[in-house]
């Protein structure tokens, strides 16, 4: 299923991480939720988090943003091109899918390595406030 965003909507998104957006197109509505990952609980109650791990977590809840904004342009861009039919319409096609498919591979290991890195500080800090 496409989803089709307008410009004032992806910039809207981009204002507020906080936004919940909805888009509907021919087969149906897709719903999405941005959240910012700071507002999650893991089951228990800690201090206040270090400036470094609300960076941490800003940064993820940044980059879900642009993967989200990523995907849906793609997903536009992709709907106008396949409604193309010349040969060379598409090999620019398959070629943008394979910048895409590299492009998305390099997202999700940045996201993982932010997560990692989220994950080790605080278990860092929970092992400091259990030695305090």
């Amino acid at each position: 299923m496409s989803v089709v965003l307008t410009t004032q909507e992806v910039q809207k998104i981009k204002k507020d991480p906080e936004v919940k957006s909805q888009a509907e197109d021919e087969a149906g509505t897709t719903s999405v939720t941005i959240t910012d990952p700071s507002s999650r609980t893991h089951g228990h109650t800690s201090t206040p988090a270090s400036p470094k791990i609300k960076a941490l977590r800003d940064n993820i809840a940044e980059l879900e943003q642009d993967f989200f904004l990523f995907k849906e342009e793609t997903k536009n861009n992709l709907h106008q091109l396949l409604n193309l039919t010349s040969v060379q319409q598409l090999q620019q096609l398959c070629s943008a899918v394979r910048h895409l498919e590299e492009d998305n591979q390099e997202l999700r290991q940045e996201l993982r390595r932010v997560r990692e890195e989220l994950t080790r500080r605080e278990q860092h800090g929970h092992t400091l406030e259990r030695l305090l």
